[in-house]
């Protein structure tokens, strides 16, 4: 039967079947994107197995006075360095849990992150993970985001954890907290925000430098894990991300 013979009621019904073929199709694309490119942050058995019988670390256990909290943060990213004094990466398309970090003795940035974000969580803090990204003058970020990194274009990932008197950012390769003259945390925004980077005075902190990204103008995004896909598996080409923590980027 020619389309213009139909009657209305039957046309209708096409569109109403189509329409719903479209919607169906777009949730279950939608699905299969947040189940390929999604990084759960779930505590395994084996995370716990890591932390308690290698690092002595107790669930948790997070004192509620600032001075304890920043001698225990301090010492878990020790530890942690420690048994990862290594600074190669752990390959693409493999695991980089806790386990896999301390059985490889080495990592990178992100690497490192991962368990410095569990093990922090283990014992009782929030965090967040960060990827941070150096941002050329006058780049918007969504080209800074998309654009592989390279000679001119530096990387890196690192950790944001709450402590009793605020969040305050810790580096994943030098043993370095993110504490003013004064002892007080300092968030990624708050130093995003400093104008001269350079001068601004930290407290001493023996062997722990600021990693040179950090002096630049960058952008940094809360639960991006990788670009590439190839971080976590199933090792899509996709972004690795967590949803949930994406929403601390609004």
């Amino acid at each position: 039967m020619n389309p213009s013979q139909m009657n209305p009621s039957h046309l209708n019904a096409r569109r109403l079947i189509r329409i719903c073929a479209f919607a169906i199709g777009i949730f279950l694309a939608a699905l299969t994107v947040f189940y390929l490119s999604h990084v759960p942050r779930a505590i395994t058995a084996s995370d716990r197995a890591i932390f308690e019988t290698k690092i002595d670390l107790r669930p948790s256990s997070a004192p509620e006075d600032y001075a304890s909290q920043i001698r225990q943060i301090r010492n878990i990213q020790r530890a942690i360095f420690r048994a990862s004094p290594g600074t190669a990466p752990i390959a693409y398309n493999q695991e980089r849990e806790p386990s896999n970090l301390f059985l490889a003795r080495h990592g990178e940035c992100f690497d490192r992150s991962r368990t410095l974000d569990k093990a922090l969580r283990f014992v009782g803090y929030e965090t967040r993970y960060a990827s941070l990204y150096a941002r050329p003058s006058a780049w918007p970020a969504w080209r800074v985001i998309l654009h592989e990194a390279g000679p001119d274009m530096r990387s890196h990932a690192l950790i944001e954890v709450h402590t009793a008197l605020g969040w305050m950012f810790i580096d994943s390769v030098t043993p370095f907290l993110a504490l003013d003259r004064n002892d007080a945390p300092v968030s990624l925004a708050a130093w995003q925000a400093q104008p001269d980077k350079h001068k601004f005075l930290w407290q001493e902190q023996p062997n722990a430098r600021l990693y040179p990204l950090m002096q630049k103008d960058f952008i940094f995004v809360y639960g991006l894990y990788s670009r590439h896909g190839r971080a976590y598996p199933p090792y899509f080409p996709i972004p690795d991300v967590n949803w949930p923590e994406l929403l601390w980027n609004l």
